[in-house]
């Protein structure tokens, strides 16, 4: 049973371990209490597992599903043994692939097998999802954009206010070399300083993220479980990120400050230095830049907002703002007689249809919008 279940339902009552269960009709022993927000290997936290076999005692499944070669039964997973590598339990299990080739040619003449990590879901994503996952990473590259031409701005009007600082040092035989580096060291603290507040800023964001969408979606969907707790490769990554942006919006402001020349930073008034920075190239190369980098990333947002505008609105033909749907599933296993399931069918519409507020109750195979029919074919 999962922690999540075992608070819901049970109040966290420590009595629950040895229990009986009745799932379906039958009963089962509640062995254990996984921790909170445990998935194992489901995309969400279930509420209960059970074995295998217990498919077949649900009415989940068949025995001849399960023991058919044309039926799938699941997806195998398993832990690699010390000094095991992907690539060697890919070459043993390739071996046992061509073995099942050869026994069962008919069945599994184009079985294959292969080996994904299960450290992350990258190798199950489709085209598809890949192409949404890259537009979401250039938007983050272009806001990134954004943000580093802003701050490479203002580090090109500071070098405004520091050429007398900078003026001096080269005069008292401090090399350019030596100059740049010390800037680029500012930068490069900034883009540290700047990624040290925001990685705790993004996993708060992210957290309350996914708790607003959990509480949106449908109980029998699952409670969604989510990772955010940083690890030594976020660090890293927060870390190298953090330095290139600091090296690409303080390399050009430094590159600028340090090739000017001395004698006439030392003599011009301010406002001539500032003047000409304000016209400069490099700045103008920023500014454009941005507004462009914000153009799209606007456009884009405003896209999709519509998109999101007009997919609510869609007119399904009835209105939908009063409907409510209601599933009703009889496993196979509890062995009911048709008579007993029409009586519980007619006793379930009544019993609705006399409920305050309730207008008019229907019953059909599929619900009003989505669902899937499953229909047997043969080759």
């Amino acid at each position: 049973m999962s922690g999540n279940f075992w608070q819901r339902y049970f109040h966290s009552n420590p009595k629950v371990v040895g229990s009986v269960l009745h799932l379906n009709g039958i009963a089962f022993t509640v062995v254990g209490v996984t921790p909170l927000d445990y998935v194992g290997t489901a995309p969400t936290v279930p509420d209960l597992w059970v074995p295998v076999a217990a498919k077949i005692h649900l009415g989940g499944s068949s025995a001849q599903d399960l023991e058919s070669r044309l039926v799938v039964a699941g997806s195998p997973i398993g832990r690699l043994k010390t000094g095991v590598s992907l690539s060697d339990a890919q070459a043993e299990l390739g071996v046992f692939a061509e073995q099942l080739r050869a026994a069962y040619p008919e069945t599994e003449r184009n079985a294959s097998i292969s080996v994904v990590s299960g450290r992350n879901n990258l190798a199950a994503l489709d085209p598809e999802s890949w192409a949404l996952v890259g537009a979401a990473m250039a938007a983050v590259a272009l806001l990134l954009l954004i943000a580093c031409a802003n701050v490479a701005s203002l580090l090109l009007a500071r070098a405004a206010a520091r050429r007398k600082e900078i003026a001096v040092r080269l005069a008292l035989g401090a090399g350019r070399w030596r100059l740049l580096r010390q800037l680029l060291t500012e930068s490069i603290l900034l883009g540290l300083l700047a990624g040290a507040l925001g990685l705790p800023l993004a996993g708060w964001m992210l957290h309350l993220l996914i708790v607003e969408i959990a509480s949106a979606l449908p109980s029998f969907w699952g409670t969604i479980a989510l990772e955010i707790s940083p690890d030594i490769p976020i660090f890293i990554y927060t870390l190298l990120v953090s330095c290139a942006a600091g090296i690409a919006f303080g390399l050009a402001p430094a590159l600028q400050a340090s090739k000017f020349s001395v004698n006439s930073a030392l003599k011009e008034e301010g406002s001539a230095f500032g003047q000409r920075l304000s016209h400069s190239r490099l700045r103008g190369i920023l500014l454009a830049g941005q507004m462009a980098a914000c153009l799209v990333l606007l456009i884009s947002s405003t896209l999709l907002l519509r998109g999101s505008q007009r997919a609510l609105k869609i007119d399904p033909g009835y209105d939908s703002r009063r409907v409510a749907y209601l599933e009703m599933y009889h496993p196979a296993n509890l062995h009911y007689a048709q008579p007993r399931l029409l009586q519980l069918n007619r006793d379930l519409i009544q019993g609705i249809a006399n409920l305050p507020g309730v207008q008019s109750v229907a019953q059909a195979s599929r619900s009003p919008i989505g669902g899937i029919r499953w229909v047997p074919v043969s080759p």
